[in-house]
């Protein structure tokens, strides 16, 4: 299922069910895709699933959230992320600047 596909709060709701049910299952680390927007500054969905994360960063749910366009070689945290799993050094995540991705670390 796209998150894009389903008003903003609806698609932050789908989101945070997603996340519980990811740890639940021993997820280590999601890769979020929630999509930019196609108005040019960023959709509703993005800026909606990014408020529900500072929202489950607070309360401790989840442990890390690195936007995808700091996700790179100039934050420390997502070196250690990549660094505790190598599979997100891929090119198409780690510095690949991408708006529309969040990684989440559980």
């Amino acid at each position: 299922m796209k998150l894009e596909d389903v008003p903003a709060e609806n698609a932050a709701d789908r989101m945070e069910t997603m996340v519980s049910n990811a740890k639940a299952a021993g997820s280590k680390v999601v890769i979020l895709i929630h999509g930019y927007g196609s108005a040019g500054r960023g959709g509703a969905t993005r800026e909606a699933v990014r408020r529900r994360l500072a929202r489950l960063l607070s309360e401790r749910r989840v442990r890390t959230v690195i936007f995808g366009e700091d996700f790179g070689p100039s934050s420390d945290e997502a070196i250690r992320l990549a660094s505790d799993h190598p599979a997100l050094l891929a090119p198409h995540v780690f510095g690949a600047g991408n708006e529309g991705v969040t990684i989440i670390r559980l």
